[in-house]
């Protein structure tokens, strides 16, 4: 009887070393810009509705300037922002992102603004995270 080599399926059909390719499912835009002038920690964590369950999936941290995007599944997501060192959050955005969304957020001194793509806000307290609609609550 033949020995698999390493990474090729076992007599069990073990799996083998080949990464899996999720890119199909990572369908949303996220997007991170701080224009504050101190650094800032971006949170985004993945939230089963049913259950209250949160699982944290991707930890940015983001001096003055920098810009981050990533691609995501759809689904439910709080997104939170910390100032480097602060013990309170800076704001925080619990979403629902379709297939396709383009979110932008940009980190100011005392707040983050909010945009998607192909959204128009009707009044500008839709343009930040503590009074957009794009951020329902319990984020």
């Amino acid at each position: 009887m033949a020995t698999p080599s390493p990474g090729s399926p076992g007599p069990a059909g073990s799996p083998s070393s080949e990464p899996i390719d999720i890119s199909a499912y990572l369908t949303v835009r996220l997007s991170v810009v701080n224009l504050a002038e101190v650094p800032v920690d971006v949170v985004v964590s993945l939230v089963d509705t049913s259950t209250g369950d949160v699982t944290q999936l991707i930890t940015l941290v983001l001096e003055p300037l920098d810009f981050e995007s990533q691609k995501v599944p759809p689904n439910v997501f709080d997104v939170v922002f910390t100032v480097r060192g602060s013990a309170t959050a800076l704001a925080s955005c619990r979403m629902q992102v379709e297939n396709d969304d383009s979110l932008d957020f940009a980190a100011l001194d005392d707040a983050v603004a909010v945009s998607k793509r192909g959204y128009v806000p009707a009044d500008r307290s839709e343009l930040f995270v503590a009074t957009s609609t794009l951020c329902m609550a319990g984020g």
